[in-house]
């Protein structure tokens, strides 16, 4: 399941004021305008996808009812992630929330109650029924957390359609072919063919995608490890492999390789912890970042559960 974004308005162009936006909007043919949508919700190039303009969905006719309704559901989502900066309100200029919100199914910057409830910014209506029916994520018992909702693959199109606009097409998800040194039951090495893919094309929060990564022997034997990125993928392999004798020789099985979470974006980086490193939660600044599957020698590597228990001693568990 893909969490939509909503809520997200086109920047105020350098020199416009909000004043003279909403001048230039009730200038406007607004019959003409509403009519056709997309003409004036996309200023950008052709096939370019341009978010919406807000002013364009100013609707007085949405009843103070539904108006709080719906402002008082986004205004109890959950913060997942804030920002340094304040983001400006684009119809009114005021300082209007720095962070994001998730219900579990949608993510919004928290300042678009503020839309909804001050300006009667009318959102689609997938989204006003979903909000007046109260259905969170956690409607069903399931626990909503921050950590649940960063691992939900991001639909960034939605809202572009939703809004009458055309989204930018899915970019082709081609495998990655590689090759990892895995050391054998009887001590030798060999190298197996590696192919990732993803199963998704929409990241998460953290830029990480849903991948499969399926390792194949010499002898055609094949395994197959899913994950939110290559570290899982890894992680997923190593616990059928070990038991039976097979070791993944790559710096992602390094007893101190700790996935920062800044750091994985998807891509394959690990950060080797220092001994000095104790602190939880302590950015392993200066310390070195390597590609997850690049070659370690045999005497570098060690167990999944030896590996996790330093880890977690050292304050950085997995």
């Amino acid at each position: 399941m893909e969490l939509r974004l909503i809520g997200y308005w086109a920047a105020i162009a350098d020199g416009e004021t909000p004043r003279r936006r909403r001048t230039l909007w009730h200038a406007r043919d607004r019959t003409r305008k509403r009519a056709a949508p997309q003409e004036s919700l996309r200023a950008g190039a052709e096939g370019s996808a341009v978010l919406p303009n807000a002013m364009e969905f100013v609707d007085g006719a949405v009843s103070r009812q539904e108006r709080n309704a719906v402002a008082s559901y986004l205004d109890a989502g959950v913060m997942v992630r804030v920002a340094a900066g304040l983001s400006p309100c684009r119809i009114c200029g005021t300082a209007n929330g720095c962070g994001e919100r998730s219900d579990g199914a949608y993510l919004w910057p928290d300042g678009l109650a503020h839309y909804v409830r001050e300006h009667s910014v009318r959102l689609p209506a997938d989204f006003v029924q979903h909000a007046l029916k109260g259905q969170a994520m956690d409607s069903d018992g399931r626990e909503l957390s921050i950590e649940s909702i960063e691992r939900m693959p991001l639909d960034r199109r939605w809202w572009i359609a939703a809004t009458g606009g055309v989204p930018p097409p899915v970019p082709e998800q081609a495998p990655t072919a590689t090759q990892v040194s895995i050391l054998l039951p009887d001590g030798t090495e060999a190298d197996w063919s590696c192919e990732i893919r993803a199963l998704n094309p929409f990241a998460d929060l953290r830029g990480r995608q849903v991948s499969r990564m399926v390792l194949r022997s010499r002898q055609s034997d094949s395994w197959t490890g899913d994950g939110n990125d290559v570290f899982e993928c890894l992680t997923d392999l190593r616990r059928q492999l070990e038991p039976i004798g097979y070791r993944v020789c790559c710096n992602g099985a390094r007893r101190n390789a700790w996935p920062w979470p800044f750091a994985r974006g998807g891509v394959s980086t690990v950060v080797l912890i220092g001994e000095d490193v104790q602190e939880a939660g302590k950015e392993p600044q200066g310390h070195p970042m390597l590609p997850t599957l690049d070659p370690a020698v045999p005497s570098e590597i060690v167990s999944l559960e030896e590996q996790f228990a330093w880890l977690a001693s050292h304050g950085h568990p997995v």
